[in-house]
């Protein structure tokens, strides 16, 4: 007796393609460009300084060989032009943001010393801050030459600067 086997080609297309887009969702889905209108902040700065601020161990799925530690890092920066804020902000802020080894998809923010930013941040309790400035992806901080087209305001005309207190 001789076994004939029928390959539906339409099914398997059908879960092809479905997988495929699955998988396209699951790599450009997570990350987001920012809209002014998601933050409580947008600003262009300049990095002066990073610090670890706190990190955390957590173990990962059914198996306690695999952790995924996730770092807390405030970063100290130069604030040169305001684009939209829901509170006056000093001439240099505080930006906190998380980092993991692990993590892919977003993916985490990495910031280097004495580069030029524009940052879209929201308002998080974060380390002791009640609504500190919080970055939560990547995508939330762009190249200051990558500033995407919106009304600024310049820190260095007198007649709109905020009302900012002294540190």
């Amino acid at each position: 007796m001789t076994h004939v086997c029928h390959l539906d080609v339409r099914h398997e297309m059908k879960t092809l393609g479905s997988l495929l887009m699955i998988i396209g969702f699951s790599a450009f889905g997570a990350t987001m460009i920012p809209h002014q209108d998601q933050c409580s902040a947008v600003f262009t700065g300049q990095v002066q300084t990073i610090t670890l601020v706190a990190s955390s161990t957590n173990l990962v799925g059914l198996n306690t060989f695999l952790m995924a530690i996730t770092d807390l890092y405030k970063a100290n920066v130069k604030v040169d032009v305001v684009h939209k804020t829901s509170q006056p902000m000093n001439n240099v802020v505080n930006v906190y943001y998380e980092y993991s080894r692990s993590q892919v998809c977003p993916k985490p923010v990495r910031l280097a010393t004495y580069n030029r930013n524009t940052f879209y941040c929201i308002n998080r309790d974060v380390a002791g801050s009640t609504n500190g400035l919080f970055i939560p992806m990547e995508s939330y901080v762009r190249p200051a030459y990558e500033l995407l087209p919106n009304k600024a305001v310049d820190r260095t005309d007198t007649a709109t600067v905020m009302t900012r207190s002294t540190p």
